[in-house]
């Protein structure tokens, strides 16, 4: 048929048009070797039914399945968090892969890439395990967020910080007073430990701080509070003594650890023990000061300018206008130690110091100072012995009374720059030396009158604190003394007058109203007695030299020769008798200052001594030579009386003896010196 017909001529055409294109896009076959070209094999197949796997954070197993034309194996993955199950196949079908992972216990999404792959394919499957859903805020801490220090810690606490998905930054307010710089950013998903160190001997505030973690893209904030309390003990912490007596401090004992583990040293007697602190700051808080034992008692280290020794006493409540007594010894073991110090006392807010008792610095001119410590050579060392009296203008209520001695002036013993030195030791003195004595004067009678007094003198006056008791005994009765002292053991009149530097300049500040001399008295007075009293004898020329310089510096003043007690050691000191010994130093002194211009008066220590010995009162240390606490006692109410001339009233200070013992004893003293003032002192008094 036609239409039959036309198929037929259509099909060839096509045939011929896809001849024609064939022949002219295809290239000439070219036979080599017999070998007839094949098409590319098609690669096998492999696959996941889960090409994304997702976990819980707390998910410990995950499967899907992996299918294949033939055998597989699984690329070696180095993530620790996760293994996989199995890890390999030689056959081709459907496996089963289970990967078994650890919990996730961070805030950060933790994924791997897990590759599969045949001889000639591969397929990747994508596993993601989530982490903790974060909270609201940037970061999280391994603590509260307060962290509290106990008021004697020393110890740091590690706060690890972990933060999120995102970068943190960090601010601290108040971290000063602790020890540990904060990074200023934290990276996102990280931890880090911030290990927070508390002051040492957090003694008289309580110190806050903050730290801020702050999220860089959400603003999401947290915050770290840092509080250690003070050591204040609700008592009234006065007087309060620091008397160290021989071997109280050791490396392994309770106190001294304290002293070099926390750096606090709790007074020893009366109502300040346990509670009223010494303690020191260093002005830097990046150098630390250095808290050892030497020599039994506490030293500090590691000093320069600005550094301070602080010494608190806790009260409930004092008056605005009470007055304070500070008394202390303090030596330089080292010519590189600090040499010039400041007294100040806390009031009001502020540190304020006594302007009327400062000097200024020699070697610049222009700092002032209260006192200073020296040290020159190992033959060359001088206990300082500083007595100030403070008034405060503001109350105190439930916290500590405050006074510290700072570094002031650049300036050593040994008259270089003054550098932190760690072996240039400052130290307070023990065995019966009185390292400090504070008293508050709250309740006691108005101050009638002022007096300043010197005392230069030995063992004989620095044996359990004498001065700081004459001072206390003269406050009780309403006098102010100013004490200027220097008192260093075994000295002779003639080293203070030759040898001791801080003697001459006890001597040259002059301005005194009395001036109290004691020195070797068995080789001065007995000795002087026992020679006939000649002209020539060397003690008398040292005594009228020293009593003329005096003399020069304060022309009104009282200047007093202390005659001294009877001791048993080395059998009377070779007198033979308590008798005779007694007699040659009683009337050796009254000849001393009958021969010397200048002296006006003498104590007569010793003869209320024999009265009380005579009475069984026991005067002595047990070494039979230096006065004990009782002794002490006696020869401050006897110096006292010699200087009033009045009895005690009715609440006389006890200075931490036994009430009925005190009594008697001011009783003696008050027998041997009043109504018997023509004996000791001048018939021409100035």
């Amino acid at each position: 048929s036609i239409i039959a017909m036309k198929k037929l001529i259509l099909l060839s055409i096509l045939c011929w048009s896809l001849s024609f294109s064939s022949c002219a896009t295809e290239p000439e076959v070219i036979y080599k070797d017999r070998e007839i070209p094949r098409e590319q094999e098609t690669p096998s197949a492999i696959s996941s039914d889960r090409p994304y796997v997702v976990a819980a954070a707390t998910s410990s197993k995950a499967s899907f399945t992996i299918t294949s034309e033939s055998g597989w194996t699984l690329m070696e993955n180095s993530a620790d968090w996760f293994t996989v199950e199995p890890t390999s196949s030689d056959k081709g079908g459907k496996v089963t892969v289970t990967v078994t992972m650890k919990q996730n216990e961070t805030y950060v999404d933790r994924s791997a890439n897990l590759l599969f792959y045949s001889s000639d394919n591969e397929v990747e499957v994508v596993f993601l395990q989530a982490g903790i859903p974060a909270p609201d805020s940037c970061c999280d801490f391994s603590t509260s967020e307060n962290l509290t220090f106990a008021p004697e810690d020393v110890t740091g606490n590690d706060v690890k910080i972990t933060t999120y998905n995102e970068a943190v930054t960090v601010s601290a307010e108040g971290l000063d007073t602790f020890c540990k710089d904060c990074p200023a950013e934290i990276a996102a998903g990280q931890e880090y430990t911030l290990s927070i160190c508390p002051p040492s001997a957090n003694v008289y505030e309580k110190r806050e701080a903050t730290v801020t973690f702050t999220g860089k893209e959400s603003g999401k904030t947290r915050t770290l509070t840092v509080e250690q309390k003070n050591l204040y003990k609700p008592v009234h912490g006065f007087p309060a003594k620091w008397e160290i007596e021989k071997g109280a401090y050791t490396t392994s004992n309770t106190i001294g650890k304290r002293w070099l583990e926390q750096g606090i040293s709790y007074a020893h007697q009366d109502n300040g023990a346990g509670s009223a602190i010494i303690t020191a700051v260093s002005s830097d808080s990046n150098r630390k000061l250095k808290h050892s034992i030497a020599t039994s008692s506490l030293a500090l280290s590691n000093l320069t300018t600005d550094d301070y020794i602080v010494f608190c006493a806790p009260v409930q409540s004092v008056e605005a206008g009470c007055d304070f007594d500070f008394c202390l010894t303090l030596t330089a073991s080292s010519p590189k130690a600090p040499k010039y110090w400041i007294f100040e006392y806390y009031d009001g807010g502020e540190w304020k110091s006594v302007e009327e008792d400062l000097k200024v610095v020699p070697e610049d001119g222009k700092t002032k100072y209260s006192f200073y410590t020296k040290k020159i050579s190992a033959d060359d060392s001088n206990y300082t012995t500083f007595v100030q009296s403070f008034t405060l203008q503001n109350p105190v209520k439930d916290d500590f009374v405050r006074a510290r001695c700072r570094v002031v002036s650049r300036i050593n013993s040994e008259g270089t720059i003054l550098q932190p030195d760690e072996s240039a030791n400052i130290w307070f003195p023990r065995w019966t030396f009185m390292t400090c004595y504070m008293f508050c004067n709250q309740g006691l009678p108005a101050i009638k009158d002022t007096h300043k007094i010197m005392a230069l003198g030995n063992s004989f006056t620095y044996y359990y604190a004498t001065l700081f008791m004459l001072k206390e005994i003269a406050r009780r009765e309403g006098h102010q003394l100013r004490i200027r002292a220097n008192l260093k053991g075994s000295m002779t009149i003639y080293q203070h007058l030759y040898e001791l530097e801080l003697s001459k300049g006890v001597v040259d500040e002059g301005g005194y109203d009395f001036a109290f001399m004691q020195g070797s008295s068995y080789n001065s007075s007995a000795a002087f007695w026992a020679a006939g009293c000649p002209e020539d004898f060397p003690r008398l020329a040292d005594i009228r030299n020293l009593s003329s310089n005096i003399r020069k510096a304060s022309p009104s003043a009282k200047i007093v020769f202390e005659n001294t007690w009877t001791y048993t050691k080395e059998n009377y000191k070779g007198y033979g008798s308590y008798q005779t010994f007694f007699e040659h130093l009683y009337n050796g002194s009254i000849a001393i200052r009958d021969m010397s211009p200048e002296i006006d008066w003498i104590s007569p220590i010793g003869v209320a001594f024999k009265k009380a010995t005579e009475e069984g009162f026991d005067l002595l240390y047990t070494d039979g030579h230096h006065q004990n606490r009782n002794g002490a006692y006696l020869k401050a109410c006897v110096n006292y009386l010699m200087m009033f001339g009045e009895k005690f009233g009715n609440d006389p200070a006890v200075c931490n003896l036994d009430a009925a013992t005190a009594k008697r004893l001011r009783e003696i003293a008050e027998e041997t010196v009043l109504g018997n003032e023509s004996i000791y002192k001048t018939k021409n008094p100035r």
